[in-house]
Order: C-alpha cells, then sequence, then structure tokens
C-alpha cells in the first residue's frame, strides 16, 4: 500500500476529494459498480476508528472514469491524523480498493 503525504484539512470546512482513475481505466470499465468510502482515524481498522462512511458518486467525463467524495459536515471529526480510500464493488461481487489517502484534520478558527 503506497502512501502519500498528509494533506491537512480543516475541521468545519466542507470535504471533498475527487479520485481520477488512469486514461487506460474507460468509465465503461465500472459500469453498475457501487461505491463506498471511510474516513477513519489513522490506523485504526476497527469500529471504534470510524469517523465518517463519506458519500461517493461517479463524477465521469465522456473520457475520464472519475469518483468524488463529499461530506459538508465535518464539525465533529476529531482533530489527528486520518485516512480514507474508496471501495469500487462490481455487479458480481468483485472488489478493488483505491489507494489510501491520508489528511491531517486541523482545528478551524473561523465560525
Amino acid at each position: 500500500m503506497n502512501q502519500c503525504k498528509a494533506a491537512a484539512f480543516k475541521r468545519g470546512a466542507s470535504f471533498q476529494f475527487t479520485f481520477s482513475f488512469p486514461e487506460s481505466v474507460t468509465p465503461e470499465q465500472f459500469v453498475g459498480w457501487t461505491l463506498r468510502a471511510e474516513l477513519r482515524r489513522y490506523h485504526h481498522d476497527k469500529e471504534k476508528g470510524l469517523i465518517s462512511v463519506i458519500p461517493a458518486v461517479w463524477d465521469n467525463t465522456e473520457t475520464e472514469a472519475r469518483v468524488t467524495v463529499t461530506q459538508h459536515d465535518t464539525e465533529a471529526w476529531p482533530l489527528g491524523m486520518a485516512e480514507f480510500d474508496i471501495l469500487l464493488t462490481s455487479p458480481t461481487g468483485q472488489k478493488v480498493l483505491t489507494s489510501t489517502l491520508l489528511f491531517d484534520i486541523q482545528r478551524g478558527i473561523t465560525r
């Protein structure tokens, strides 16, 4: 599992991230697949580590396969390191996970 450097995110702001697949992947390859994204405390796989199930939707263009996750209410998210990925499930039950992304949830100042 390759992980990149953690991006800073301010608690209380709307969270949105778009994952773009490589050019070799076309939108047609994922017709009928479902999506699930979970934000968890860093290295806490058990239920206690779950911060939020983040709504994920297909956001394809004509030539690019993309998934966008959006969560507007982040006020209750705990401060500190968090991670998420996206689980894609085919109509036949095949499962694929995206790369794991790291976020440092920081305190927002302006209310």
